[in-house]
């Protein structure tokens, strides 16, 4: 379920990107002699793995930098599908490595809150537009940024818990 995130300030997701790295790293802690890696390989019932849901996040999040970098530009860039749409992101190669993966996802978190952090205040209202036709502000793809963040975290923390189950 989507968080309302109406009221979402600029300062409120670089603080956000700046403590993934530390959620997604205790959503994937082992507990006590548990093989934290191989729990994160196991396949959940939504048929991906914690390691696919942070592999998810950390692309996603690159997707989103670049993304913002274009809107504030001032171009009007036609931004990628997967911006929205959740069912047009695909990878071309699958996630092998939880630290890489966790690298990758730390990296474009905080590229991400850095780029927030150095937009000026008349540059959130830059557009673009996502295939389809959707336009959006630099405000609302940080947000957008912040709603997919959390919603990879939740299915992370759903897929260790779904393996720890089974």
């Amino acid at each position: 379920m989507p968080h309302d995130l109406s009221n979402l300030s600029p300062a409120d997701v670089a603080v956000t990107m700046r403590s993934l790295p530390r959620r997604f790293g205790e959503a994937l802690a082992a507990h006590g002699d548990e093989d934290a890696d191989a729990l994160a390989r196991v396949v959940a019932p939504d048929g991906s793995s914690a390691l696919d849901h942070v592999a998810d996040t950390g692309r996603m999040l690159a997707l989103f930098g670049s993304a913002l970098s274009e809107v504030v530009s001032g171009r009007q860039p036609v931004l990628h599908a997967a911006i929205t749409d959740p069912s047009v992101r695909q990878w071309e190669h699958a996630a092998t490595d939880l630290d890489g993966e966790l690298s990758l996802l730390t990296d474009e978190a905080g590229a991400l809150a850095g780029r927030v952090e150095r937009t000026s205040a008349d540059q959130w209202t830059a557009v673009g537009r996502v295939v389809g036709g959707t336009e959006l502000t630099a405000l609302d793809l940080a947000k957008e940024a912040v709603q997919t963040a959390i919603a990879g975290l939740r299915a992370t923390e759903a897929a260790m818990a779904a393996a720890r189950r089974a």
